[in-house]
């Protein structure tokens, strides 16, 4: 995949091999790269930016990237992503696994109406087992690392198995993580084929294992590294 700029000498190639980074030191063109990209994520086509297969056809990422920018409020237990899990969880449910639950699902149901005798009152309680209900009731969570690197790379996961976006973009990010930590999400990232784009304001001297680098210093000159 490649991603064309009008206003860059260089595109962006994203493979299965390498981690794109660019690091801008002119903060009007760090500003407007990044703020193209956000409009992208929302939906909004640029004829500034054009994105493209191997084959050279034509790749629409509008509302298909995710950029993150604030690395103290990842949340993965918001109520929107609650219920794509819990969506995926259903869909994975097998006519066996159903019927399995729906027998224990009456067992329950006749322990209630048990304790519901004991109180002499026209109690009703429904046998009709709805998967949907039930699985609300058991208050499904993500398990959470307080690591930043951890957080990222449960990112990753989602991103394989609920969101589905082409890209990942990261804003500032080599400001909190170490070397290593970085090598380690470029390796599962990697690994699990999801494409990132490291997006910095400032340059970094080295270039870190796996990484494809393009420098645009203060006076909008390119360098690529590779």
């Amino acid at each position: 995949m490649k991603i064309n700029f009008d206003y860059l000498e260089n595109s962006i190639e994203l493979d299965n091999n390498s981690i794109n980074v660019i690091e801008i030191e002119n903060k009007k063109y760090f500003y407007k790269i990044v703020n193209d990209f956000i409009k992208i994520k929302n939906g909004i086509a640029l004829d500034e930016i054009k994105t493209f297969k191997n084959n050279l056809e034509e790749v629409d990422l509008n509302n298909k990237i995710d950029i993150i920018i604030d690395f103290f409020n990842l949340n993965y237990n918001d109520k929107k992503l609650i219920n794509n899990v819990e969506k995926s969880i259903l869909e994975k449910v097998t006519v066996l696994e159903k019927e399995n639950l729906n027998k224990q699902y009456k067992k329950i149901v006749n322990i209630l109406r048990e304790l519901a005798n004991d109180l002499d009152l026209p109690i009703n309680i429904s046998d009709e087992m709805q998967l949907e209900k039930l699985i609300k009731i058991l208050r499904i969570t993500l398990e959470e690392n307080n690591e930043l690197l951890d957080k990222l790379l449960l990112l990753i996961d989602l991103n394989k198995t609920i969101y589905n976006n082409e890209i990942i973009i990261f804003i500032n990010l080599k400001q909190f993580l170490s070397k290593n930590e970085l090598i380690e999400l470029y390796k599962y990232s990697l690994y699990n084929e999801t494409k990132i784009i490291m997006i910095d304001s400032q340059c970094y001297e080295e270039v870190i294992k796996y990484e494809k680098k393009l420098i645009i210093d203060n006076d909008l000159e390119e360098f690529m590294i590779q």
